[in-house]
């Protein structure tokens, strides 16, 4: 009787676990969802093409409009182009992992900021460079 009511205790917890973990991603998503819903823009800027960080690695972005997707190192990319700013959710396992806001310099190169934070917050942001492959 004790077994039976240590796995039902432990089913609980487990089944308490995974709900609390799909609510937990379902929040970050809708954040990130709604963080690029508020960058309304016409697209002033192609970010087209491939990419290279020194802490990154490699970027391979792709944009029809204003929506871009692709990859900046080991993350998937999903994000938008608003005026000439570039807003980047960095996914990886499905869970929204950092925010990025960019922008094309002068000389052609992506410059702007990262943070662990969703939506993206200038508390936590550090800095990211990506130029052309």
């Amino acid at each position: 009787m004790q077994k039976t009511a240590a796995s039902i205790v432990a089913l609980l917890c487990a089944f308490s676990l995974v709900a609390c973990n799909q609510e937990k991603y379902q929040k970050n998503n809708a954040a990130g969802a709604a963080w690029l819903g508020n960058h309304t823009r016409n697209a002033g800027t192609s970010i087209k093409g491939t990419w290279i960080s020194p802490e990154w690695g490699t970027a391979d972005f792709k944009q029809t409009g204003r929506k871009v997707t692709g990859s900046l190192g080991d993350y998937s990319a999903d994000g938008v182009v608003s005026g000439r700013n570039v807003y980047l959710l960095l996914i990886s396992g499905g869970w929204v992992y950092y925010t990025a806001v960019l922008e094309k310099n002068a000389n052609g190169a992506l410059v702007g900021h990262y943070s662990e934070s969703v939506p993206f917050d200038a508390k936590d942001q550090q800095p990211i460079i990506l130029k052309r492959w």
